[in-house]
């Protein structure tokens, strides 16, 4: 019996043993698996952030003062200038900066200041004039486009025209009327090899800083600086004398601005006043009308004492082109001196050149 007993015992405890056996095969299978499993699966995928766009190459930026140029460029341009006999007989003279490194496939940039010299018979005031003058050289296959540039009249065109080799080269081009200048920008190269976002960013960077010059008058007596560009009007640059001179300069723009510069000689007895009414020399010169301006009475005339001077302030407005002028009179001894600006914007005294004129003026005593 202990025998059958014992045997069965055993018997229950072999089989014990090969279940215990299969179950820790099958989680060692089991974990085998899993740990194949792991391996096998694909790796996590990382998304990276978008990279930013690279930004452009800075570009230096280059001037030429005398002329007012300030320019951004892809190098380092050159100083150069030209000179041409226009159709007329009459001489245009070019300074400006230009870009150009000997490579066919690499665009040109160029800007220049066009002037009006010698040979021609009056000045040249219109601005599509002006700037025709400076596009001549370009064969317009594009429309083009008016446009302006700090209150200057212009045009874009694109075009072609020869090269410094000889070839056609494509050109894409700004131009803009300054007084009796002109002020021109090209980019050139053969066809197909101007990026046209570069072309663009050269445009967008010129910025034209009027130069400023001295005014004297004939006898020395007074000085007054305004913009190098005005041209002096034909009809006012007759003989100058101690007695009474008056030049009308031109700039022109949007507002049509206008700088005058006048003085004479006056009785003692029109300057005498009474109170803060204004001399009579002051109601003498108002009949006579701007240069340009019709010959009609100025309208919404104020005169008011400038504080601490001897002088006198005059603001108003003329018909025609609806011009607004502002005068500062000025008297030594029995010497008007005058100096005025005239255009179509109506607060033209807040006009930041104005008011650069108008400080400028520098006067001494006759002796």
């Amino acid at each position: 019996m202990r025998a059958a007993m014992r045997a069965a015992m055993e018997a229950a405890m072999e089989a014990r043993e090969r279940r215990g056996a299969g179950r820790k095969g099958a989680a060692l299978l089991a974990l085998a698996g899993l740990v194949a499993g792991c391996g096998s699966a694909p790796p996590a995928v990382v998304t990276k952030p978008p990279e930013s766009a690279e930004a452009p190459r800075p570009w230096p930026r280059a001037s030429l003062g005398v002329e007012g140029i300030h320019v951004s460029m892809p190098g380092a341009p050159r100083e150069e200038r030209q000179r041409w006999v226009g159709r007329r007989g009459g001489v245009v003279e070019l300074h400006g900066l230009r870009l150009a490194d000997g490579d066919e496939t690499t665009p040109d940039y160029a800007v220049w200041r066009l002037r009006l010299t010698e040979g021609w018979p009056e000045p040249v005031l219109d601005a599509s004039t002006l700037v025709a003058m400076a596009l001549s050289g370009i064969e317009e296959t594009g429309e083009a486009q008016t446009l302006t540039h700090q209150g200057f009249e212009g045009r874009a065109v694109e075009g072609r025209a020869a090269g410094p080799s000889g070839w056609t080269e494509h050109v894409l081009a700004r131009a803009f009327a300054v007084g009796g200048s002109a002020y021109l920008l090209t980019v050139g190269a053969p066809s197909g090899h101007i990026d046209r976002k570069d072309a663009e960013r050269f445009f967008s960077s010129f910025q034209l800083a009027l130069p400023w010059r001295v005014h004297a008058s004939a006898d020395g007596g007074f000085t007054v600086s305004l913009p190098e560009a005005a041209v002096m009007l034909a009809e006012t640059e007759g003989e100058a004398t101690e007695e009474a001179a008056m030049h009308s300069l031109f700039l022109g723009g949007e507002e049509q601005m206008m700088f005058t510069v006048f003085h004479r000689e006056v009785p003692s007895a029109w300057l005498e006043t009474k109170g803060d009414e204004p001399p009579r020399a002051l109601k003498e010169l108002l009949p006579g009308d701007l240069p340009g301006g019709p010959a009609t009475p100025f309208e919404d005339l104020t005169i008011t004492r400038i504080p601490g001077k001897p002088a006198w302030e005059l603001r108003g407005r003329y018909r025609g082109k609806e011009h607004h002028f502002c005068f500062h009179v000025v008297f030594v001894g029995t010497r008007m001196i005058s100096v005025g600006v005239a255009s179509t914007r109506e607060d033209v005294q807040q006009d930041a050149r104005a008011v650069r004129f108008f400080g400028s003026l520098q006067v001494r005593r006759k002796h």
